[in-house]
């Protein structure tokens, strides 16, 4: 314990980063993890075992309220894990941060994100110059701003009735492979820019959009960041709106889910799918017509906007007035076989059912319904 000590973490973190490569962990998870923990060194002030206490990552936690929960836990449980093999090699005794409480908040982002509409993007298009590509690219696939800017040539099939683009597992936040097929659109425009005497290995975008430019391309094309519902747009919205895109196409939602390379329906759907931008009028509009199968309930015109739906049996007498019914809106009078229902120029409300004996009218109220 006494040697472990006086190690640097640096040389405790390369053989854990080893381990995990020994382990046949996905490489972007070993990436992620080694840059998690080096943050935390660097951040929380730790150089050495000893120096990783519960109160120090606390204080780290306290000055970063800005991250989300999920964030914030991911964090603490590389650490965890980190410290784990720690003790199993009795260099420590206990886990320091073994008593350190997850955040609730169940991994909900701190920023709702929101989809970019067909005319935002065009416009943002429009203004952005030589970062057009990186843009259209991102919201014609869905890949994520880190794997864009390490796209090399040889990702790209171009030259085939199949075109895509393969995001290797090296760069993939899964750490697998994955093939995303490419419109005609697109690929079309990654044929142009594509050099004549091309190298495989070179990158297709030499230089990725700085959050800056990014920002100054969302004024120039009068797109606000945050919108009246606090929805913000960023980057990753390019994601967003290529999943919500595949949504109003009618793609299936496993189909979806696929190309979004996600392992959860969940995410797919509640998380990257932006409801607002659904074609919720005309969802409704497609749905099946009823009345034109029962004649016998198709509605009567008693007025302009007002029907009275009567079962069979029911007596309808409609008074000498010219005054339209009281009822505000589509409201349905439906009488039992039986009942005798008078309309005068102000119609009652039922608000009682008839009695059994034969030839009762039902309990009214005198108000008018509003």
């Amino acid at each position: 314990m006494q040697e472990a000590a006086a190690k640097g973490l640096g040389e405790h973190l390369a053989r854990h980063i080893a381990n995990m490569r020994g382990a046949r962990c996905g490489d972007a998870h070993v990436y992620r993890t080694e840059k998690r923990l080096e943050k935390l060194f660097r951040e929380c002030g730790w150089k050495q075992l000893r120096d990783i206490t519960a109160d120090s990552f606390e204080a780290w936690r306290g000055k970063n309220l800005g991250k989300s929960a999920k964030t914030i836990n991911d964090f603490l449980g590389v650490a965890r894990t980190f410290l784990k093999g720690i003790v199993q090699k009795e260099w420590l005794e206990v886990n320091p941060l073994q008593s350190v409480k997850m955040i609730t908040g169940k991994g909900k982002a701190t920023l709702e994100r929101r989809a970019f509409t067909d005319a935002e993007m065009r416009r943002l298009l429009g203004v952005a110059g030589p970062r057009q590509v990186v843009y259209l690219t991102a919201v014609q696939t869905g890949i994520r701003r880190g794997a864009l800017g390490q796209l090399v040539w040889d990702d790209l099939i171009l030259d085939s009735d199949l075109p895509q683009v393969r995001v290797r597992a090296l760069t993939a936040k899964k750490g697998k492979l994955q093939i995303i097929p490419l419109c005609n659109e697109l690929a079309a425009v990654l044929k142009m820019i594509r050099p004549v005497a091309v190298d495989g290995g070179d990158l297709v975008f030499h230089e990725m959009p700085s959050m800056a430019q990014f920002r100054a391309d969302l004024k120039a094309a009068g797109i606000e960041e945050r919108n009246q519902l606090g929805q913000v747009v960023v980057f990753h919205s390019l994601r967003h709106t290529f999943i919500t895109n595949l949504n109003r196409a009618g793609v299936a939602p496993r189909a979806a889910m696929e190309l979004a390379g996600h392992s959860h329906m969940s995410l797919t759907m509640n998380v990257y799918t932006d409801a607002n931008l659904l074609p919720l009028v005309s969802s409704v509009q497609k749905l099946p017509h009823f009345c034109g199968a029962l004649p016998q309930m198709l509605p009567q015109a008693t007025g302009a906007n007002s029907y009275l739906l009567a079962q069979a049996g029911t007596e309808y007498q409609h008074a000498a007035t010219h005054e339209e019914p009281a009822n505000i809106g589509s409201n349905h009078a439906l009488a039992e076989a039986g009942v005798v229902c008078h309309e005068t120029a102000e119609p009652p409300i039922v608000v009682a059912t008839p009695t059994k004996k034969s030839g009762c009218s039902p309990m009214v109220s005198g108000r008018r319904f509003r």
